[in-house]
């Protein structure tokens, strides 16, 4: 008889199944969110690793069998690791979620016999054989969330886990496949791709999970794009406890995070929500209806977080719950039963960290029926406090009015106080960086002949190519401001984008520039002018040109603003000493 056989048969029916566990957690402040389950076949054996043991089952009929043992197995596990407010991530293929056998292994009986919430388990959908029908499948799945558990679907971006998975199911996390990972800090391709799924997390309220982290590069990548949440060796490896991510890995997050935070040209609107999150009062799941009632009759608040040990189970809001007490029976039948039959099973929860501005994003793309219900913030994965759309729309009002008054009012860049605030964020973050400062040549002929008006739109269109060049930038992480005058400086992080951006400042302003003169001073390339200074006589001034005068340096190699702005005007000095448009570089490393 084969061995594979032999070995698979006697794994099952001794139950020799370990599970392991890695953490999952937030790549905007490393904690850990939850753990995959994971299985192992005996220790040394052929079929130790996991894909051996059910590219085995598959073969000889036991697929069933191995994933119910390895189910059991890692609730078992589970239920001495005082794992109670834990989220768990276990491997289910589509094909068994329909099972009988399947919905009575996941009862709440058996799960209290573990001392496990139906909302800490997550059903990782593995679509490891296409799903025939969407609409039966969707079902299922919704027959669960009815429940208390959240999906996620596995192995996106890999063999049948595509967009009709993400169309036809709402899962709360989509995990990115490891191959779309795997070396992304090299890979341009992939990381359009992961902005692409960050993008459609904003938009939808879908978590993102990346798996397969095996590089502090990789890692970096990630936390750029705006991955909210990684897993991989690099992370934690699996073990048989519940371990926290490794201290390396979680100093990489903080610090990254940190880097990224103070090189925000919009600071304001990267201010982590939770700090104007508010702390109301919340309601079991098991609270009778009267209770709320009570509540929202005697008190002005609008709406009720349904929570249950610290852990978000839903929503009631006060116009929801009165429509339904407004129905024939309603004052009967929900007076006297749970609110969880009422609540808004899938609120908007967001993670404390999360940016206003992102927030708002996600908050105003909700259903016209859902779009003031309050928003709920948690941190290390218990409830935190609500916002009211109304007070979110005003805090976003109020950074913009901010931001307005230190704005250039005729390029409306940031002006001097934005420009020290971001030098000094440098500093302090210790980051590499570089900064450029740009001057238009010649400007005061061409404003003496072509006057001020003119002279504005030159300086304008000057602002607009900054912009435009430095869009390149990954992540909007570059900084365009304006002095004043003629005068602008650009801030971008890392010590590689020199060289490009100079080239295409000055290539796209000696084309554009020219079309600010007339026909007569184009074919002269020049004007002329009195000069004050020789008692009127005429001089002829060169055409408008372009200098750059930039340095590349570390934060930590500065003590003030002052001191990055005195490097940068002698930069621009040696700069302006060659004719025509033209760059000097300086290191200060």
């Amino acid at each position: 008889m084969d061995e594979y056989k032999v070995l698979l048969e006697r794994i099952i029916e001794n139950r020799e199944i370990t599970t392991v566990y890695q953490p999952i957690a937030s790549l905007k402040d490393g904690t850990v969110i939850g753990y995959e389950a994971l299985s192992r076949g005996p220790k040394d054996s052929l079929l130790e690793r996991p894909d051996m043991l059910f590219e085995a089952a598959s073969k000889y009929g036991c697929v069933w069998d191995l994933e119910a043992l390895c189910r059991t197995k890692a609730l078992e596990s589970l239920s001495g690791k005082k794992a109670e407010k834990t989220l768990v991530f276990i491997n289910v293929d589509p094909s068994v979620m329909k099972d009988e056998k399947f919905k009575s292994g996941f009862t709440k009986e058996v799960l209290m016999k573990y001392n496990i919430n139906p909302e800490s388990i997550i059903f990782e959908v593995t679509e490891k054989t296409a799903i025939e029908d969407y609409k039966i499948f969707k079902k299922t799945l919704e027959n669960y969330v009815r429940q208390g558990y959240k999906i996620a679907i596995d192995d996106t971006g890999s063999g049948h886990s595509g967009l009709s998975m993400l169309a036809n199911v709402y899962p709360n996390y989509v995990k990115i496949d490891m191959e779309l990972v795997r070396n992304v800090d090299k890979d341009v391709l992939k990381q359009t791709l992961l902005r692409a799924f960050v993008d459609f997390s904003h938009a939808s309220g879908i978590k993102i999970i990346a798996e397969g982290i095996e590089t502090v590069n990789e890692l970096n990548t990630l936390i750029d794009i705006g991955v909210q949440y990684g897993q991989g060796y690099f992370l934690q490896r699996p073990s048989a406890n519940l371990l926290d991510i490794n201290k390396w890995a979680y100093e990489s997050i903080i610090r990254r995070n940190i880097a990224n935070n103070k090189l925000s040209s919009s600071a304001g609107t990267s201010l982590p929500i939770g700090e104007i999150a508010r702390c109301d009062a919340t309601i079991h799941p098991q609270a009778p209806g009267k209770d709320v009632y009570d509540l929202f009759h005697n008190t002005n608040i609008q709406g009720l977080p349904v929570v249950e040990e610290g852990r978000v189970c839903g929503l009631i809001m006060k116009t929801s719950f009165f429509s339904h007490l407004a129905t024939q029976y309603g004052m009967a039948v929900f007076m006297n039963r749970p609110i969880k039959l009422l609540m808004d099973k899938q609120p908007l929860v967001v993670d404390y960290n999360t940016p206003i501005s992102q927030v708002a994003g996600i908050a105003m793309s909700r259903k016209e029926d859902n779009l003031y219900d309050y928003i709920i913030v948690s941190r290390d994965n218990c409830y935190y406090g609500i916002i009211t759309v109304k007070s979110l729309l005003d805090k976003i009002n109020q950074i913009e009015l901010n931001r307005a008054r230190n704005l250039n009012p005729l390029t409306q860049l940031p002006g001097n106080k934005m420009i020290i605030g971001k030098m000094q964020e440098i500093i302090d973050s210790g980051m590499n960086f570089t900064a450029m400062y740009v001057d238009i040549d010649n400007f005061k002929a061409y404003n003496d002949t072509y006057g001020f008006a003119n002279g504005d739109k030159v300086i304008k269109m000057v602002g607009a190519i900054l912009e435009y060049v430095t869009m390149s930038i990954p992540d909007g992480n570059a900084f365009v401001g304006h002095i004043g005058g003629d005068d602008f400086i650009v801030i971008v992080p890392g010590l590689n984008y020199f060289n490009e951006l100079a080239k295409r400042i000055i290539e796209e302003f000696d084309i554009k520039s020219r079309d600010y003169y007339n026909e007569t001073d184009q074919r002269k390339g020049f004007v002329v002018l009195k000069d004050r200074r020789s008692s009127g006589v005429d001089r002829a001034y060169d055409l408008m040109s372009i200098s750059i005068g930039a340095v590349a340096a570390n934060g930590s190699s500065f003590r003030s603003p002052e001191e990055i702005s005195e490097v940068l005007r002698k930069s621009k000095a040696k700069s302006k000493e060659i004719r025509g448009s033209s760059f000097f570089y300086m290191e200060c490393l």
